[in-house]
């Protein structure tokens, strides 16, 4: 069993000192990982949270962390596809240069459409946002002058360096929409379950 916590990065709990003070503590209990979640323009859930729409960027915020930790991990629960894949395998194989092999990309296809609509991909399929990044950051995390070609990217001759420390990122798909993940155990390491059954990790529900 282990064991991961979520992290105030949003609302009104969101600052520096509690992020990297609170990190350094998890890790020095014994927690296995901590967790971000991610949006690009945050609305707080309802009832959940309190208005307030401060909310740190998901790959920025685990960067400054793992710079002040030594093994804990650093998961996304979960990135959400309004970046495009090759940026975000840039910032990938950045990370763990820095902080060494200790990211999990947790990848769901999102909760809100206006996130998508701000950048004019309101009209894509989500799920399948999901399964192009999937396939793009297995291909570019270890191969060079990559071709490829689907229903929302297209690009030629690509190498993004620098490459991960340690092989591929994992790659686990998670979130609470009907829709299954599609991709099986060729694109995907793990699943994140929105409860403490997967025998992958028992962490608290995360919502994206």
């Amino acid at each position: 069993m282990k064991f991961g916590l979520l992290l105030p990065h949003f609302g009104e709990h969101a600052s520096k000192e509690k992020l990297l003070e609170g990190s350094k503590l998890a890790e020095e209990v014994g927690f296995d990982s901590v967790w971000v979640r991610d949006h690009l323009v945050f609305e707080p859930h309802g009832e959940m949270e309190k208005p307030n729409r401060t909310f740190y960027d998901a790959l920025t915020t685990l960067t400054a962390i793992g710079a002040v930790t030594e093994r804990i991990e650093l998961g996304t629960g979960s990135l959400i596809p309004f970046r495009h894949p090759l940026i975000t395998a840039l910032m990938a194989g950045t990370m763990t240069q820095l902080v060494g092999p200790r990211l999990i990309l947790g990848f769901g296809a999102g909760t809100f459409d206006h996130e998508f609509e701000a950048i004019e991909w309101g009209d894509r399929d989500r799920v399948e946002l999901v399964r192009s990044n999937a396939e793009i950051l297995r291909k570019v995390f270890t191969e060079n002058d990559v071709d490829y070609t689907d229903d929302n990217f297209t690009f030629a001759n690509i190498t993004i360096e620098p490459k991960p420390v340690g092989g591929r990122v994992p790659f686990w798909y998670g979130g609470t929409r009907q829709r299954r993940c599609p991709y099986g155990p060729r694109l995907t390491s793990a699943l994140l379950k929105p409860a403490a059954s997967t025998r992958v990790i028992e962490l608290a529900t995360i919502r994206a």
